[in-house]
This record gives C-alpha cells, structure tokens and sequence, in this order.
C-alpha cells in the first residue's frame, strides 16, 4: 500500500467516525438559516425544501460515496454545497447564518485532497463572498468570515500535521512491536525446543540404560550356559533371570517407541485442521512432561469416551503439555514431599472437557485476574517467562473453545479446556 493509498484510507476511516457529530453541527447551521428566515413564509418555504434536498445529497455523499472514493468526494461535496447555497441565498436574503459555513467547512473538511484543500476553500470563500457582495450584503460581513476561515484553516491544518505525526509514531512503534513479538516467538521456540529435547533425552536414556544393563546380563548368562557345564544353582538362577530381564529390556524398548512416536505428533506442523483423539494427546504430553513431574508428583488419569475433536492437534498438545508442566512446577514449590496431577476428560454435550488438577500451592487472588497475560508469572525469575498460560489461552480460543480455572491457596488449582467438537479450524 502506497502512502498515498494509506493517507486516504485514514482520512475514510476519520471521516467515517466523526460523520454523525459533522453531520449534527451541519443540521444546527441549517437550522440557524431557517429559521432566520421565519416570519416571511415564502422565503421560509424555500429555505427550509433548498436546505432539505442539500441535506440529503450530503448524507448520501457522507455515508455512500465517501468510504469508496475518499477524500476526493470531499472536494466535489464542497463545490456542489458552495455553488448550491449561493444561488439558493440569494434568493433567501443572505441572512447572518450562511456564513458560519465557511469556517465549519475550513474545520471539518480541510484536508480535500492534501494540497488542493487551500485551493479549494479559496475558491468557495471567493464564490460565496463576491456573490454576497454583488447582492449588497455589507462587506464588513464576508470580510470578517472570510478571515475566521483562515484561521479555522491554518489551526486545522496544525491539527492533521499533528495527527499525521501520532500517526507515523504510532506506525513505528506497532512496526517495532511485531519486530519484538516475532523475536520473543523465536526465542521461547528455542526455549521450549530445550525443554522438549531435555526430557526427550531423559526420557530415552533411562530405560535404554536398563535396556543396555538388561542386554549384558542376557549376554553373560547366554555366555554361561553355552560355555559349559553349570552349577544347578547358578541354571535355576539364570533360567529363572533371563526372561525377566527380557521382559524389561521389551518395556524399555516399548517406552522408547512411545516417546518417539509422542515427540513425532509434537513436532507435526501446526496450523492444520484434522480429526485428532484428544485422549491420546493426553497420553503424548504426559510421555514428554515426564521428566517434568516424575520426582514431585503421580499423575491419576480419569478419562472419558471421547469423540474425535477436529482441531490443530500440535497445538493442543502443547497446551496440554503446558498445563502438566505447571502443574508439576506448582507441587514443587509446595512443602509436601509428593503431589498428585489429576487428569480427566469427559464429553460434554457440543464438545468435550479437559481437567488438569494439581495439588499444589494455589494462585493467589492478587494474581489471579493476570494469570492469562502475557507475561505475567509468579515463578522466580528463570523458571518462566509468563507466555505458556497467554499462548493456552490464544490456541484453545482459536478453536472456539474456552480455558477456566477454579483455585483455592494451598490446596491447589484445577484448569478447564473445553473444545467444541465440530467445525473447527486451525489459525491460519
């Protein structure tokens, strides 16, 4: 969009917003010429049909022609109303009132088409004050209003200087501003990338150990009972070992498999619309929030048949995944050697519902009416960086849905997700 393409949208969208109170001080000075005009019922009568009809052409213009066309509409509107009311004020006297015109003019409609606009109101002060003179109205008249406009004028334009440069600060500072959000978005990636590969590390390394201690102990008792012969004791041992540590070394495999296959439904690209169970996005955040709440907390699952949910399923992953992580970051804090993370969910009638309860210390209420802003955190410094709850809340409003929360100090805190089942989309 060009600057110039730019300004005129501006000056739509201000026109736009302050029509009524133009169009109200545009009806008192209407008014005002009318009823000057009462007493001669003729005159009267010509006034009150000729100022009806310019009324009308300008609410049309104001409210049709205007939001298409801009401020060059402008420019018309005030070579019609001027060549218009002139023929129409000699006809009524040129009484006192017609002249309020063009100040209100040189006030509300200034700017025209930027360098025409002193152009044009010269020519209106022109028109409508030679044709007051050549019908005998006094000169002191014409003259003195006459001057007004350009006062009104010059401390109209001193005002849209003004406003053009709030305008361009404004522009600046929103442009540094999406400059700053793209760079904060990159870096709590980069931060939330960390946290992810950290606890995908843990959560792979140690069953691969006890796969890895499994396997040796495997090999070493395969080794003794193909190496030669064995003391009874020692075959009742390893018979009665091996398949155990089998067993484990399978469980340890399964658990690597599990976390791989939840960090691929993670790493999916956002922003795609597909049916996804929301009971196994559950399970996927709890695999790789493990190392987050395995020390402090058990986690109690509870959960409902569900229908599948049509929604951006990376991104409810993540809100999901977040939720656990406070939830164990909550129970740490506290003094008790052992919380417990409740999770359920249930269907509700037009969607479903997720619960995330903790046992942890509470918000406080001082807190409470900021827990959603971005931001705002009440972990010391190094822990958070008060986005997780503002970026919940944006996904799950994406999609329709809402995220609530009931809490009590000291004895924790429950989050709601609710998730309309049908016509849901992913943001764009």
């Amino acid at each position: 969009m060009t600057g110039a393409d730019r300004d005129d949208r501006r000056y739509v969208e201000l026109t736009t917003r302050s029509a009524r109170l133009i169009n109200a001080m545009a009806m008192v000075i209407n008014l005002m010429i009318i009823a000057s005009t009462w007493g001669d019922w003729q005159v009267f009568a010509i006034a009150a049909i000729g100022h009806t009809v310019v009324v009308f052409v300008n609410w049309y213009v104001s409210v049709a022609l205007v939001p298409r066309y801009g401020a060059r509409v402008d420019v018309a509107r005030a070579v019609f109303n001027t060549c218009v009311c002139s023929a129409l004020y000699q006809l009524i006297g040129w009484p006192l009132p017609v002249w309020f015109w063009l100040p209100f003019t040189a006030l509300t409609f200034q700017e025209f088409g930027g360098r025409s606009s002193l152009v044009v109101l010269a020519i209106m002060c022109v028109v409508q004050g030679g044709a007051g003179l050549a019908c005998g109205v006094a000169p002191l008249v014409p003259l003195a209003f006459v001057g007004l406009t350009v006062v009104c004028h010059v401390v109209a334009r001193q005002r849209t200087a003004i406003i053009r440069q709030m305008l361009a600060t404004s522009d600046r500072q929103r442009a540094e501003l999406a400059r700053a959000e793209l760079e904060l978005r990159q870096a709590q990636k980069l931060e939330a990338i960390g946290r992810l590969a950290a606890g995908v590390a843990h959560e792979i390394n140690t069953p691969m150990q006890f796969i890895g201690d499994s396997l040796s102990f495997v090999r070493d008792g395969v080794g003794d009972l193909l190496g030669g012969p064995c003391d009874p004791t020692e075959v009742a041992y390893l018979r009665a070992q091996l398949p155990a540590a089998i067993a484990r070394a399978s469980d340890g495999v399964a658990r690597v498999a599990a976390t791989v296959r939840s960090l691929g439904r993670f790493a999916n690209p956002g922003g795609v619309a597909a049916e996804v169970d929301v009971n196994a996005a559950i399970h996927d955040a709890l695999v790789l929030a493990t190392r987050d709440y395995e020390l402090v907390a058990d986690v109690a699952l509870d959960l409902g048949t569900l229908p599948l949910v049509t929604c951006d399923g990376a991104a409810i992953r993540q809100v999901l995944h977040g939720l656990v992580t406070n939830a164990a970051q909550a129970i740490a804090d506290t003094d008790a050697r052992r919380g417990t993370i409740a999770v359920t969910s249930r269907r509700r009638r037009d969607g479903v519902s997720i619960a995330v309860a903790d046992t942890g210390t509470g918000i406080a209420e001082a807190a409470r009416a900021h827990i959603f802003d971005p931001f705002f955190t009440t972990k010391p410094v190094g822990r958070g960086s008060g986005q997780s709850l503002a970026a919940a809340r944006a996904i799950v409003e994406r999609h329709g849905g809402r995220i609530t929360f009931v809490t009590e100090v000291g004895k924790g805190t429950t989050f709601e997700v609710f998730l309309p089942v049908g016509a849901v989309r992913a943001a764009a």
